[in-house]
């Protein structure tokens, strides 16, 4: 089984699917990657002005087409809760927002040159609050790509890092694919997840991602960071195995 705990995949509602069609579409590319379930995480973002209601309408749409389709995947409710919205929401409206109305929440970590010095408070209310903050997909991000220590004080405030699949695969450049390795290396990432938009463009990537994971860190360690995300939906910080050490290239290889 493998649980998708980020994805774009409804219709109209952010930078995802634009129809129903091309939302059928990802669902399709997700299945035949091997994903059984995935988190419907519409963009909760002042941009995308989406509401609790819309996202399930859209949701139940897509549930009802999907089941006509034959598709076998199953679609749960979610968001990506932009920082400001996750530091100020209420217990209930977290909740709204929590992947599949359980402990964990998904917190994008902001775009910018500076570092979001909300964050690991946040993270800490959250954990206090009883949910579990997602931080999603930090190797992106140029202030941790600069300094990827400074994530340790959001970590320590009991959130977990999602990295993303198109990251390990090179789809976001090589400075994200080295700060993905490096993040999981120094036990910084605890789970991997597709962040998908469409089945062309942002595709999902689990199998670029298997395979570079398999080569880079071993393939003990990347199935068990696959199968992390059922332990963070679960609400719980998964413990990954050592990865193996990178192999030792040739005096004049590169």
């Amino acid at each position: 089984m493998t649980l998708d705990l980020h994805a774009h995949v409804l219709a109209g509602v952010d930078d995802g699917p634009d129809t129903i069609e091309d939302a059928l579409e990802l669902l399709r590319a997700l299945q035949d990657e091997g994903v059984t379930s995935v988190a419907a995480t519409p963009h909760v973002h002042p941009a995308y002005p989406t509401t609790v209601r819309t996202r399930d309408e859209r949701l139940a749409q897509l549930q009802e087409a999907a089941a006509a389709a034959g598709l076998t995947i199953v679609v749960v409710p979610g968001g990506e809760l932009d920082l400001e919205y996750a530091s100020s929401y209420d217990d209930d409206q977290i909740r709204a927002w929590a992947l599949g109305g359980g402990p964990a929440v998904l917190v994008e970590f902001p775009w910018g040159p500076t570092w979001p010095l909300a964050l690991a408070p946040t993270c800490r209310d959250l954990r206090l609050r009883g949910f579990l903050p997602i931080v999603a997909h930090p190797e992106r991000a140029r202030p941790v790509q600069q300094r990827p220590e400074r994530l340790d004080d959001v970590i320590a405030s009991g959130a977990v890092c999602q990295i993303t699949n198109g990251s390990l695969a090179g789809r976001f450049g090589d400075t994200a694919q080295r700060t993905a390795f490096d993040l999981l290396r120094e036990r910084r990432g605890h789970l991997m997840a597709s962040d998908a938009h469409g089945a062309a463009s942002r595709r999902p990537s689990f199998d670029s991602a298997r395979a570079a994971l398999t080569a880079e860190l071993g393939a003990d360690f990347a199935g068990a960071l696959e199968r992390a995300a059922e332990t963070v939906y679960e609400g719980r910080v998964p413990r990954l195995p050592a990865p193996v050490e990178p192999k030792r290239r040739g005096l004049f290889r590169r």
